[in-house]
């Protein structure tokens, strides 16, 4: 819906562990240590060691999200559409689209700062 600056510093994610998974009914949370997360209300992706799913809501992908716990994300990239694509250790990878022109797909919560996506 507002796509994501690709300007914007998430250098912060770097470094980043996962720590907690969160599974609602319409999201679900990416907790990492530190006053870091994600909130997605949107369609996703996890690739580990090279498997790729894409699931259409939060509880569809709660087994595949819980495969990232206790890892590091490695890298990051994101683009001016809101696409975002964490790189974790041992090859996970978590894929974030700004999927919807109506609603939210997903929050980055850093401390204070907040973006929404």
């Amino acid at each position: 819906m507002y796509g994501l600056d690709a300007k914007v510093d998430l250098s912060f994610l770097i470094g980043a562990e996962l720590e907690q998974v969160a599974i609602g009914e319409y999201q679900i949370q990416f907790n990492f240590d530190g006053t870091r997360s994600l909130s997605v209300e949107n369609a996703f992706a996890i690739s580990d060691n090279g498997a790729r799913a894409r699931f259409e809501g939060a509880p569809a992908g709660a087994a595949a999200a819980v495969s990232l716990l206790g890892r590091k994300v490695v890298s990051e990239i994101h683009t001016n559409s809101g696409d975002l694509r964490l790189e974790f250790e041992g090859n996970g990878v978590l894929e974030l689209a700004d999927g919807s022109t109506q609603y939210e797909s997903y929050q980055i919560t850093h401390g204070e700062e907040i973006y929404v996506v």
